[in-house]
């Protein structure tokens, strides 16, 4: 923790002063101070040779965690052929900092579909296709750009 201060002594909190670090000369910085996933606040206090206090706070948020996602139910296997014009695509996922999912349906030349919510979808059904060899893939992204995704499926018609 890098901080300024002209005060004679300081320590800080992590935990909104339920417990404090040891006091050190201002102008030492802290080392080792560790976040937690989500929010977090640091208090820096400082007191003067005559023992006027001071503090100052600043709060961040801490994600670190990439988005769990999978093919979910109803998502054909790799390599299935079918006779139809559609492609149902089924996902399961975990992320408490959604921000993004991107559903991308691929066929011979390239990219046939490629659909962002910003809202929590599951699942999409690209509809009316034309007769093709198809591919897909769902990509999840957090509020921190955290990003994963299912990699490519095969699903020939």
């Amino acid at each position: 923790m890098n901080y300024t201060s002209n005060g004679a002594s300081c320590w800080y909190s992590i935990n909104n002063g339920a417990t404090n670090s040891s006091i050190v000369t201002c102008g030492t910085n802290f080392t080792y101070v560790t976040s937690i996933e989500g929010s977090n606040t640091w208090i820096l206090y400082s007191n003067d040779s005559a023992g006027n206090l001071n503090s100052t706070n600043v709060t961040f948020f801490k994600d670190s965690v990439v988005p769990l996602i999978s093919f979910g139910a109803g998502t054909e296997d790799n390599n299935m052929n079918f006779s139809r014009n559609w492609v149902y695509i089924n996902t399961t996922w975990t992320e408490i900092n959604f921000k993004n999912i991107t559903f991308s349906l691929y066929n011979d030349t390239g990219v046939a579909n490629r659909t962002t919510y910003t809202t929590a979808v599951y699942f999409i059904n690209f509809t009316n296709l034309i007769d093709n060899n198809y591919t897909y893939e769902v990509n999840i992204t957090d509020t921190a750009n955290n990003k994963n995704g299912t990699g490519q499926k095969d699903n020939h018609r």
